[in-house]
């Protein structure tokens, strides 16, 4: 009776139509422009499951345990087509397929990434006046190459009701009040896809002796090294309630250090490589930048009734610093173009 199983299942589906159509129109002396279509279906499909198990138990009458393993998977899947076309005879046909087939254009992607994470949890508190929590995690996201796949994040926190102390309960007026610290660890993969993955382009033009061909050339540059980036915060707080807990007041100072942030790193033009057939250059996931947050934030809640009437007023200061304390320098690039000339 003390052990819980628990399963969570979800799915979602979006699918994303999106029709244009841009009538010629005639403005001075400006070049007219034709009628053109565009038509584009997108597609996202996001798969989450979860499993815990929990043990729930109480040794004694002061002791209390809660221990928790859990498995969690995800994956999502990204596709789209669109289309565009011009030189429509008629704006009554506003279809891609009802312009000239000589400028037609279509493109097509599709983008998928999973994750995997493996965690644990510990609670234990002593009579409701002392709580220690630990938190582990391994997380794996399909972005970074096998060799750092999976990275390992821990947390703890403690608190100390002193509410529930002989000498804080001969003080009348405070209903609660409890000392807590935490410090822990969390992963962010930068939300970057496939970057794992090395891919070419095609549909780009070069000279020849004269003669323009078609070619291919590489349009995204993986990052074997690439890692995840690293959220650590430490954080001091203090609760407390008075007056039946008409008055309440919070305060925290926190310290947030984000190590190994995923940055881009622009790729020079003579690398001759680029993302589109327009002039747009790519750029490298890379680990560069470590960056500080630190604060103070503060609250005050008081709420009563009188006689109907229920009130509440509220008062809040917050103090924000932000520091860079390391920054890789990148390399600047120009433009990739590609023209009919080659």
């Amino acid at each position: 009776k003390n052990l819980t199983f628990k399963t969570n299942a979800g799915f979602d589906y979006l699918l994303a139509n999106f029709n244009e159509f841009q009538a010629s129109y005639i403005e001075g002396a400006l070049p007219v422009p034709p009628n053109q279509a565009f038509q584009s279906k997108s597609t996202n499909a996001n798969f989450l499951a979860e499993h815990t198990l929990t043990f729930n138990k109480d040794f004694g009458l002061n002791h209390h345990f809660v221990v928790l393993a859990g498995y969690t998977s995800q994956i999502n899947t990204n596709e789209i087509v669109d289309a565009r076309s011009m030189d429509h005879l008629t704006t009554t046909l506003t279809t891609v397929n009802a312009g000239s087939s000589i400028d037609r254009q279509a493109n097509g992607a599709r983008y998928e990434n999973s994750y995997e994470s493996y965690l644990g949890r510990i609670n234990y508190s002593f009579a409701d006046k002392y709580l220690i929590a630990a938190n582990i995690r391994r997380d794996g996201s399909s972005v970074f190459s096998a060799e750092n796949k999976y990275a390992v994040f821990p947390s703890f926190s403690a608190g100390w009701r002193l509410s529930r102390e002989k000498f804080i309960q001969k003080i009348a007026f405070i209903n609660d009040l409890k000392l807590r610290g935490s410090w822990g660890q969390t992963g962010f993969d930068g939300n970057l896809g496939g970057t794992e993955y090395a891919t070419i382009g095609s549909g780009f033009l070069y000279n020849f002796g004269g003669t323009v061909v078609g070619g291919m050339t590489a349009n995204v540059i993986p990052n074997p090294s690439l890692k995840w980036e690293t959220v650590s915060q430490t954080d001091f707080g203090i609760d407390l309630s008075v007056l039946n807990n008409r008055l309440s007041v919070t305060a925290d100072y926190f310290i947030k250090r984000y190590t190994d942030m995923i940055t881009q790193k622009p790729v020079p033009i003579y690398a001759g490589i680029s993302n589109t057939q327009a002039d747009i250059m790519i750029s490298q996931s890379i680990n560069s930048a470590t960056v500080v947050n630190k604060g103070f934030e503060f609250a005050v809640n008081y709420n009563n009734r009188t006689g109907s009437l229920n009130y509440d007023l509220g008062f809040n200061l917050t103090t924000f610093s932000n520091k860079i304390v390391k920054l890789d320098d990148y390399i600047s690039g120009g433009y990739l173009y590609n023209t009919p000339q080659g």
